[in-house]
């Protein structure tokens, strides 16, 4: 099953917009961002999907991190999201869905 990615993701009190910053991974060698002051969560659109999935699960993770007080750092965050999207991906059969966004 495909599930939409929403344009705005709120966590807490805080809506975050959702979006494609091209170039990212090849300028800030980074494949995701989440940015506290604009509010918004950035994905590399060049990276596989599977990988956008992780990435984006990621940076939401950042925002409960922050939001809740959590401080799990960014190994434990890297982990957890993968773990997330390997749980969709091979257990649930749940895809997320990039076709809203535009490069």
């Amino acid at each position: 099953m495909i599930v939409k990615i929403p344009k705005e993701i709120k966590i807490g009190a805080f809506p975050y917009k959702v979006g494609f910053v091209p170039n990212l991974l090849v300028t800030e060698s980074r494949m995701g961002e989440c940015n506290h002051v604009q509010l918004k969560i950035g994905i590399d659109p060049i990276i596989p999907d599977i990988t956008k999935a992780s990435t984006l699960i990621h940076e939401v993770l950042h925002l409960i991190d922050r939001n809740s007080k959590c401080d799990l750092g960014e190994d434990n965050m890297e982990r957890i999201a993968n773990g997330m999207t390997e749980f969709l991906y091979n257990n649930l059969d749940i895809e997320f869905g990039w076709s809203e966004f535009e490069l």
